[in-house]
């Protein structure tokens, strides 16, 4: 019994030994552990610090070096094409994935760096997307940026959007400029982006380069060129810049179908939609018939569709979308020569996403 009575004791004493002593004795472990921890955490967070403003001197002083040379006068197809992974950035939002470029304007003196996306990537003013690009400093940055003025997608084509880029920002990258003269037939150009972009895409650049375009036509705002992809799939390509031999931005590629590729002539549309920023306005365009002002139209505005009535029934119409041609905004009657004085013309304007807005009516005279 005694013998009994002492084991029970002895193991209540070592229950409540453990039950008492056991979390000291744990917690004595845990600074340690923690200890361990923390200071694992403080090097990866050093370490990266460190790399990172290794990585920003490098990107100040390639930016320093590369402004200089600007100064002096030095751009060039060479000085582009050494650069051209910290000009071409992937962008991408929930529902869209393409190229862009970074683009320089000097406006009063100041100078101001854009990123150019394509328009049918955003939808409207005011959206958000994610540029993905190789900085200066040879690494991968990602920023998100705000559309602040974009173009209409439609065939009558401004397809492209502009955003401003942080001073930050704009200190890593490579910024290219408009060519002062537009491109003519028969100029050769180079464009620049991500192609076979798939739901799985993901930035690995510098971007692919297709050489040997050569411009086949220019009307008005759009370029058609020779079809440069045969070994790969362009999807992807809309948004990246066509540069011409001076390594000057002459276009932005809009599409390609058949054995033809098609791109916005950037250096008159680029610069009147820049000046609309600047001006806080809506950047307009003139819709004319013989010569006779009709309607100014936002750069976000097209006409989707032309109907013409004499004596109260329809003779003609026309689906400008479907359109495999370009035309004039300033000279509407060139589409239909066989218009009288006294016929009734009816225009249908749509916006950015494809909604009709308003439908315009004027007499022929």
């Amino acid at each position: 019994m005694k013998t009994s009575s002492y084991g029970i004791r002895v193991f209540i004493l070592a229950f409540w030994g453990l039950a008492v002593l056991g979390p000291g004795l744990q917690a004595q472990r845990l600074p340690q552990q923690t200890f361990k921890q923390l200071t694992k955490k403080v090097a990866q967070e050093t370490k990266k610090a460190v790399r990172a403003a290794v990585g920003r001197a490098q990107a100040a002083v390639h930016s320093a070096k590369i402004s200089k040379q600007l100064a002096s006068g030095a751009y060039d197809a060479q000085l582009v094409k050494n650069n051209i992974g910290s000009a071409v950035f992937f962008m991408y939002t929930p529902l869209a994935q393409s190229s862009g470029f970074f683009l320089e304007e000097y406006y009063l003196g100041e100078r101001f760096v854009w990123a150019v996306i394509p328009a049918h990537a955003v939808g409207n003013k005011f959206a958000l997307f994610s540029a993905e690009y190789m900085g200066l400093d040879g690494e991968i940055h990602r920023q998100t940026l705000r559309v602040v003025s974009y173009g209409s997608s439609g065939y009558q084509n401004y397809d492209f959007a502009l955003a401003p880029v942080p001073p930050d920002m704009q200190k890593e990258v490579f910024a290219l400029r408009l060519a002062q003269e537009s491109p003519q037939k028969g100029d050769k150009v180079s464009s620049f982006g991500f192609y076979a972009l798939d739901e799985e895409a993901e930035f690995a650049g510098p971007p692919k380069e297709n050489t040997g375009r050569v411009i086949l036509s220019v009307d008005n705002s759009r370029l058609t060129t020779s079809y440069p992809f045969e070994n790969q799939n362009p999807a992807g390509a809309c948004g990246g810049p066509l540069l011409n031999e001076k390594g000057e931005v002459v276009g932005i590629h809009s599409g390609s179908r058949g054995s033809c590729s098609f791109a916005v002539e950037a250096t008159g549309p680029v610069r009147e939609m820049l000046s609309d920023v600047h001006g806080d306005r809506v950047l307009r365009r003139s819709v004319m018939w013989n010569g006779k002002l009709i309607t100014r139209l936002a750069s976000s505005q097209r006409i989707s569709r032309i109907v013409i009535k004499r004596d109260g029934q329809i003779i003609d119409h026309m689906l400008l979308t479907r359109r495999e041609t370009p035309f004039d905004y300033s000279a509407l009657e060139q589409l239909f020569p066989q218009a009288c004085k006294g016929d009734i013309i009816y225009l249908a304007l749509k916006d950015q996403r494809a909604k009709e807005i308003k439908i315009l009516e004027f007499v022929v005279k």
